[in-house]
């Protein structure tokens, strides 16, 4: 199993020491060599922070390259969640529905000099569009990103989009 460091956070190196407590042999890999790796993977496995209308997601900073990586060499990309991350609503862009957080808070350091003249961009997560995702596992089953907005409408009602 292939784990990619999730820089800064190092999310991924946490998980591969979960794993191997398992005996579950991993190799973490850093964020940048994601691309040049891929050719050897057989299958891109994510979670994600919620589920658009239109079958795109929204998931943490960097899922973006890594599905764009998948495509390139006709990867599948298996996304799991549960139906609770599901959302009716319709992302615009990249950022309609995005978080920027303060730099301090993404690399736990003290930026004591003045910063004035730099603006930092730290976005907390991506918006991967439908046509990267190949499928969907949910506790209800496997979906197509084609039919998300349908699986949403049998779940949820109309009254329950604004609350």
């Amino acid at each position: 199993m292939i784990i990619a460091e999730s820089a800064p956070n190092l999310g991924g190196v946490n998980q591969a020491r979960n794993l191997a407590k398992y005996g579950i042999k991993t190799t973490v890999i850093s964020d940048a060599s994601i691309y040049s790796i891929m050719s050897r993977v057989n299958k891109v496995i994510i979670g994600t922070h919620s589920i658009m209308a239109n079958g795109g997601l929204i998931s943490y900073s960097g899922i973006y390259n890594v599905c764009l990586s998948a495509q390139a060499f006709s990867i599948p990309v298996i996304v799991v969640a549960g139906t609770y991350k599901l959302t009716p609503y319709f992302p615009f862009d990249h950022q309609t529905f995005n978080e920027l957080y303060s730099p301090n808070t993404i690399f736990k350091k003290d930026f004591s000099t003045d910063l004035s003249n730099f603006k930092f961009f730290s976005p907390v997560y991506d918006y991967v569009p439908p046509d990267l995702v190949t499928i969907y596992i949910t506790n209800q089953g496997s979906q197509n990103p084609a039919y998300i907005y349908r699986f949403f409408n049998e779940f949820y009602s109309q009254e329950d989009y604004l609350l």
